[in-house]
C-alpha cells in the first residue's frame, strides 16, 4: 500500500481479480449442484410441467404457435398467424432447447433454467416475446424451488452474489489514457466504496474474496487510493473539538473500505495518518482520540453528531 498506484491500475486490478472470482463461484456452484439429491419421478414431473407450458403458450388464445415434428428429430415451428414477430429467433431458440432438452437432472435443468434467463436477457422489456420468456423461465425456477430441498435456498446466494458482481462491473468501465481517464478511475473507485455500504456483509465478503482469490490486495489498494485527503482542510484547526465529532468528519467514502479491509490496512492507515498528522500541531492527539473512538466496535454505533449541513445528523456505519 506505501508503493505508488494509479487508480487506473487500481480498477484493472479490480477487473482482473473479479474474472478470478466468477471462474471460482461458477465452480462451487456447479459443485454444489451435484450434490443435489432428487427423486427421477420428482425431475420428469419438473420437466413435464415445463412442457405443459410450452402447450399452454402456444395455444391459438395465447402465442398461437403451431408444432410439427420432424421425421429427421426435432420440430418445425410455424408463426405465421403468431403476434411474437419482434425476437422470433430467440424465441425458437428457447423453444428447441426446451423441446430438444436431455438432460433430466437436477444440474441439467438448472442448465436449462439459466439458458432461459439468458434468452429472456435479449428479448426487448415489455414486449410479447419478453412476456413469452419470462413465463417459461418462471415455471421452471419455480418447479425447481418448490420440488428440490435446498435449491431455492442455494439459488438466492448465488442470484444475489451475481447482482452485487455485475454491480461492480458496471462501475469498472475506464477510458483508457489521459487525464479523462484518471478522472473515471478515481470516480469509479468512489463509487465502488460507497457502494459497499449496501448489503455490508456481502460486499465484504466480496472484497476479501477479490483480494485473496485474485492475488492483489484490492482492499488495501482502494484504501490507499482514497486516503489521500481524507480529512477536511478546515478540521486542522479543531483543536478542542471532541474525539466523537472529529471521527465523524473523516473522509466518509473511506469507512466501508476500512471496515472491509484487513488489520493490516487498517494498521497501515493509522500509521500513515500519525506520520502525516504528526506535523500539524495540536492536531494529532485529538485525531489520535477520534480513531481509537471511530475503530472501536463499541463506539463505532454511536457515532451520532450534528452536521453542518442544514441542521442533519450524521451517523457512520
Amino acid at each position: 500500500m506505501r508503493g505508488d498506484i494509479t487508480p487506473q491500475e487500481v480498477v484493472e486490478n479490480a477487473k482482473e481479480a473479479l474474472g478470478t472470482v466468477k471462474r471460482a463461484r461458477g465452480q462451487e456452484y456447479v459443485s454444489k449442484l451435484k450434490e443435489v439429491r432428487a427423486y427421477p419421478e420428482t425431475l420428469d414431473n419438473i420437466k413435464t410441467s415445463l412442457f405443459d407450458k410450452v402447450d399452454e403458450l402456444a395455444a391459438p388464445e395465447r402465442f398461437d404457435i403451431g408444432f410439427q415434428e420432424n421425421p429427421e428429430g426435432g420440430y418445425k415451428l410455424d408463426f405465421s398467424t403468431s403476434p411474437l414477430i419482434e425476437s422470433r429467433p430467440v424465441v425458437k431458440r428457447a423453444l428447441h432447447d426446451i423441446l430438444t432438452w436431455d438432460d433430466s437432472s437436477a444440474a441439467g435443468l438448472d442448465a436449462l433454467s439459466k439458458r432461459l434467463g439468458t434468452y429472456v436477457d435479449q428479448t426487448r422489456r415489455g414486449s410479447p416475446a419478453n412476456a413469452f420468456m419470462n413465463e417459461l423461465k418462471s415455471n421452471l425456477s419455480d418447479s425447481l424451488k418448490a420440488e428440490i430441498p435446498g435449491y431455492g435456498e442455494m439459488t438466492k446466494g448465488y442470484a444475489e452474489t451475481t447482482k452485487l458482481i455485475k454491480d461492480i462491473e458496471s462501475n469498472l468501465m475506464l477510458r483508457p489514457e489521459g487525464l479523462s481517464g484518471r478522472i473515471t478511475a478515481d470516480q469509479t473507485l468512489r463509487r465502488l466504496s460507497s457502494s459497499m455500504k449496501d448489503n455490508f456483509e456481502l460486499r465484504r465478503e466480496l472484497v476479501n474474496s477479490l483480494s485473496s482469490r485474485g492475488g492483489e490486495d484490492l482492499a488495501g489498494q482502494i484504501a490507499g487510493r482514497l486516503m489521500q485527503s481524507p480529512i477536511p482542510h478546515g478540521l486542522r484547526g479543531a483543536v478542542g473539538m471532541p474525539a466523537e465529532a472529529i471521527a465523524v468528519y473523516l473522509k466518509p467514502e473511506l469507512w466501508p473500505v476500512l471496515a472491509a479491509s484487513s488489520p493490516r490496512v487498517v494498521g497501515e492507515f493509522l500509521r500513515v495518518y500519525g506520520k502525516a498528522l504528526s506535523e500539524v500541531r495540536g492536531v494529532s492527539p485529538q485525531i489520535g482520540k477520534a480513531l481509537a473512538f471511530a475503530f472501536s466496535e463499541e463506539n463505532r454505533d454511536k457515532l451520532k453528531v450534528p452536521g453542518t449541513e442544514g441542521g442533519r445528523t450524521w451517523k457512520i456505519k
